[in-house]
């Protein structure tokens, strides 16, 4: 064998082996992570949700509890974003009762704060590290409340949307919260 085919045996020797290293700490980072995640989740009052959402996201690389509750917030927005356009638009659908389209009028205004007020603000007190009174948790409670009471302006089962997960998922992202202070 030649010094030229011996350098270049030796080099892919290393960078096979290199490679092989950054893949097994890859991996075990992977399984550090998943038990966190795990682990994390079972602190919350929502197990199952919590795996849903942050488990699913593939920007959950970390153990910042800050991190995971922003993304359980990002989910939030957008599902209250979709009940926001679904609310507009039976408000003002004519063959809808005089009822429900009234109750979706209310309904439009808590998810208008929700969306462009409530949720933002919870993003900027996470952001500048005001967690307590008047600061995320305060927002997240105050989703939870909005929700609920849209929730409630209607008979059990005849929700014309899926009102209750936006509270579920500011109570989950109230216990995220809460575990960065302790």
């Amino acid at each position: 064998m030649n010094s030229n085919s011996l350098k270049i045996a030796t080099t892919l020797l290393v960078l096979t082996t290199l490679f092989s290293l950054l893949e097994c700490s890859s991996l075990l980072a992977h399984e550090e992570e998943k038990d966190f995640v795990m682990n994390l989740c079972k602190k919350t009052h929502n197990y199952d949700l919590c795996m849903s959402i942050i488990y699913q996201d593939t920007r959950k690389y970390g153990t910042d509890p800050k991190r995971f509750a922003k993304i359980v917030m990002e989910k939030e927005l957008n599902v209250a974003t979709e009940i926001l356009v679904a609310l507009e638009s039976l408000a003002s659908d004519k063959s809808e009762s005089p009822k429900i389209r009234e109750k979706c009028g209310k309904c439009f205004g808590k998810y208008k704060a929700i969306v462009y007020t409530l949720l933002p603000t919870a993003k900027k007190a996470l952001d500048s590290g005001k967690i307590g009174q008047g600061g995320a948790i305060q927002a997240f409670k105050d989703v939870a409340n909005y929700a609920k009471a849209c929730s409630d302006q209607f008979s059990k089962g005849s929700e014309p949307f899926i009102n209750m997960s936006v509270h579920d998922m500011s109570m989950l992202a109230i216990d995220l919260v809460q575990l960065i202070t302790y």
